[in-house]
């Protein structure tokens, strides 16, 4: 089983599987600036299996913790809760603090891509942009393609309170945060399944949950002389990628996330979409703790 999960986290086919790191650090890759060549794709995944659902979800820790403003905590006790989505969460040029919703590469993964003798002689990235008989240089990316994808997200800190933990997170661009709400994931979760299973509107979807491994999302490739970006290459594992890793910028965070998705159109949220707020006595009933930092 945990050999098939790593498989999905680093991808088969392009690259080579990643080595684990101590305190979930994910190793590999590096960031880029400029590129001659920018390709946006939405990312298109297979519908998913059971067995693949099971292997994505690690199940969690016993408890999580969900930090928020403490204007929030008494809808919290009552059962209040809410889920973002991926391209909400996403920052902007203008936040330039490391807060929980500045991360520029939320719901994103670059993949830049070089020929090895500096020439792309026949590389296709797509319908629209074939290379053949190019040199490119003078850029940190000759060719960049950034993956997108969304879904409803909800991102907790694993565990129990933790007052350092909340301190550090605090500190680090989120100066609203006052209060927490400590949760029996399993007891969350029965309670989530249950509400989501009676709404019409979310009908088929299911939870998955992870540990957010902290590391770099974005990857680099040398490339031979002949070589097509094949559409629906590794999607499950770039998905995986790019849902659950997070730049170590915010490990602090210590974060579990729940993902709400869709089997039949995985990452495929419309950008659009709004919060999916929820409150229900089921999830009240979940907390174990709760209180003002």
């Amino acid at each position: 089983m945990k050999k098939t999960t790593n498989e999905l986290l680093s991808g088969t086919n392009l690259r080579p599987v990643l080595p684990r790191l101590p305190r979930g650090r994910l190793s590999g890759g590096k960031n880029f600036g400029s590129s001659a060549i920018r390709v946006e794709r939405l990312l298109e995944c297979p519908e998913l299996t059971g067995d693949q659902l099971a292997v994505m979800d690690d199940g969690g820790p016993d408890y999580i913790t969900r930090h928020m403003d403490e204007r929030h905590l008494n809808s919290a006790l009552a059962g209040y809760f809410q889920f973002g989505t991926l391209a909400r969460y996403r920052g902007s040029d203008m936040q330039l603090n490391v807060g929980r919703f500045s991360d520029l590469q939320e719901g994103t993964q670059r993949n830049a891509f070089e020929s090895r003798n500096g020439y792309f002689k026949n590389a296709e990235f797509g319908s629209n942009i074939r290379l053949d008989g190019i040199h490119i240089s003078g850029f940190e990316a000759s060719v960049l393609v950034e993956f997108q994808i969304n879904d409803y997200c909800s991102c907790s800190s694993m565990g129990e309170y933790n007052a350092a933990r909340a301190d550090e997170i605090r500190d680090n661009g989120n100066p609203e945060l006052g209060a927490y709400a400590t949760y029996d994931l399993k007891k969350l979760r029965l309670a989530l399944d249950e509400i989501v299973t009676e709404r019409t509107s979310l009908a088929g979807h299911v939870l998955v949950g992870r540990e957010v491994l902290y590391g770099e999302k974005d990857r680099r490739w040398m490339i031979e002389d002949y070589f097509e970006l094949k559409k629906h290459r590794d999607p499950l594992a770039i998905w995986m990628g790019t849902a659950f890793v997070k730049s170590q910028a915010y490990e602090h965070e210590n974060e579990f996330r729940l993902l709400l998705i869709n089997p039949k159109a995985v990452g495929s949220l419309d950008t659009t979409a709004d919060y999916l707020p929820l409150e229900d006595p089921r999830i009240a009933a979940a907390i174990t703790a709760s209180g003002t930092f």
